[in-house]
């Protein structure tokens, strides 16, 4: 990876982790339904006006687009939205320095499917950061 990829990810992370801390925070004021649902409500107030300004351009690249696009982007939105649910449901439920590592694991699923279906290579380096991501998961979930 490029330098500037490694500074793009780090930023990731540190933002990312802050959500998390803000999430936990905030679900000792709200339950985990109604933290979903407001979240993605800002999510849309926020986005409206870029998603106004840029509709027809935004439409049109799909349209042109090979047609399996629509069944990816649904499965782009709707799993991952699913997984925002379901993470705040566990995160209401126990500590925020147990459930936001666990939940972080999910890159190895991402690992395993790219593998199996984008025909990414496996390397030893892949499998020894999963076998350390899986071993810190562990680690930091125990009591």
């Amino acid at each position: 990876m490029s330098a500037t990829t490694i500074l793009t990810c780090v930023a990731v992370i540190c933002l990312w982790g802050a959500g998390a801390y803000f999430d936990k925070a905030a679900l000792e004021r709200l339950d985990s339904h109604h933290l979903f649902l407001a979240r993605f409500y800002l999510f849309f107030v926020i986005l409206l006006m870029p998603m106004v300004l840029y509709f027809d351009e935004i439409r049109l690249a799909v349209w042109r687009a090979d047609r399996r696009v629509l069944w990816m982007l649904a499965g782009s939105v709707t799993l991952p939205l699913l997984g925002v649910f379901l993470y705040y449901r566990a995160l209401a439920s126990a500590e925020a320095s147990k459930v936001v590592p666990f939940c972080a694991a999910f890159p190895l699923f991402t690992m395993l499917l790219a593998t199996l279906f984008l025909k990414e290579p496996l390397t030893g380096s892949k499998v020894a950061g999963t076998v350390l991501v899986v071993a810190g998961t562990l680690l930091l979930s125990r009591p």
